[in-house]
C-alpha cells in the first residue's frame, strides 16, 4: 500500500487574540482560509512496530507533528496500523501560514478515526480547522471552535519571505507589547463584529486595505521591509493585504487574475527579500 495525499495550509485573512487564558493559552478570533501548499505525505504500511516519519527539505525539530497526531490519535483507536510516512515540505517552519498543522490534519484524514475538536487541538492550534476540512472558516476559542464560511472569490498572493517569527517566542513578545498598551485592543465580540464586517466587504469586492492582525504592529516595528510590499500591494490595486499568523507570511487578496503578472513584476525589485511566492 502507498498513498499520497495532499496537504494544505492557511492563511489568517483576520487574526484578533482575545485574551490570554488560565492555562496560559490564548484565545482567538480569526478568518482562516485554505491555501494549496503544495506539500503532500507518502504514506505506506510501516514493516516495524512503530512509526517511521521522515520530513524531507526541512529539519524538524522535536517530535514531528505527523507522529504527534497519530500518538494522540492512538489514544481513542487501538486500530490505526504502524506507518511509514514520508512529509514533502515547501513551506518552512515561522511562517505563519500552518504547513505543520496541514500535515498532521492530512494524516488525520488518511486514518479517519473521529476526534473530538478538543483532542485534535492538543495536537496544534491550526490542526481542527485543516481537520474540519473547510475551505474557509471562522476559528475561535484556543482554535478548537469552527464556524464554516464560503470562501471568498478572491485570488491571493502569498509572499514567505528569508526571515521567520516562530510562534511561541511570538507570541510572548506579543503579551509584552499589548501588555505595556494596556492589553489586547479587542475581546470576543468587537472582534466578531469587525470579522462579519470585513468579510462582507471582501465578499462585494470593496477595498479594506491593511487586514487586522495583533502580531502586525509589532512586527512591523522590527521588520519595516513589510510596509514596502504593502506599498506594492496598495499600488497594484489590491484589495486587502496583511500578515498571516504570527508572521512571517505576507499576502495580497485581488479580484482579477490580470493583476498576478503585475504583482509579480512589481514584487521584482524585492527578490532579495522573498523566499518562495504562492498563487492561490
Amino acid at each position: 500500500m502507498q498513498v499520497i495525499k495532499n496537504s494544505f495550509a492557511k492563511i489568517n485573512i483576520t487574526l484578533r487574540v482575545t485574551g490570554i487564558r488560565d492555562d496560559g493559552y490564548h484565545n482567538i478570533y480569526s478568518l482562516f482560509s485554505r491555501i494549496n501548499a503544495s506539500e503532500r505525505l507518502d504514506i505506506s504500511s510501516s514493516e516495524s512496530n512503530h512509526d517511521i516519519i521522515n520530513s524531507e527539505n526541512f529539519l524538524i525539530e522535536g517530535e514531528n507533528i505527523v507522529a504527534k497526531a497519530l500518538r494522540i490519535a492512538r489514544e481513542y483507536s487501538s486500530d490505526i496500523p504502524f506507518l511509514n510516512v514520508s512529509v514533502l515540505k515547501t513551506i518552512p517552519p515561522g511562517t505563519g501560514l500552518g504547513g505543520g498543522s496541514g500535515n498532521a490534519g492530512a494524516i488525520l484524514d488518511f486514518i479517519g478515526v473521529k476526534l473530538p475538536l478538543d483532542v485534535v487541538s492538543r495536537i496544534g492550534a491550526d490542526v481542527p480547522f485543516f481537520y474540519s476540512n473547510h475551505g474557509a472558516a471562522i476559528v475561535y476559542g484556543i482554535g478548537d471552535k469552527i464556524y464554516p464560511v464560503h470562501k471568498l472569490q478572491l485570488n491571493a498572493m502569498i509572499i514567505i519571505p528569508k526571515w521567520i517569527s516562530i510562534t511561541g517566542n511570538a507570541y510572548k513578545l506579543l503579551d509584552k507589547y499589548w501588555g505595556s498598551r494596556g492589553g489586547y485592543p479587542l475581546d470576543e465580540e468587537k472582534a466578531r463584529e469587525e470579522l462579519e464586517r470585513i468579510y462582507s466587504l471582501l465578499a462585494s469586492k470593496k477595498f479594506v486595505g491593511l487586514l487586522p492582525n495583533d502580531f502586525t504592529p509589532r512586527l512591523i516595528e522590527e521588520n519595516s521591509l513589510y510596509n514596502l510590499f504593502f506599498n506594492v500591494f496598495n499600488d497594484i490595486g489590491a484589495l486587502a493585504w496583511g500578515i498571516s499568523g504570527s508572521g512571517a507570511s505576507m499576502f495580497a487578496l485581488y479580484p482579477n487574475s490580470e493583476f498576478t503578472a503585475l504583482l509579480l513584476d512589481k514584487i521584482q525589485t524585492y527578490n532579495e527579500f522573498i523566499d518562495k511566492v504562492i498563487m492561490s
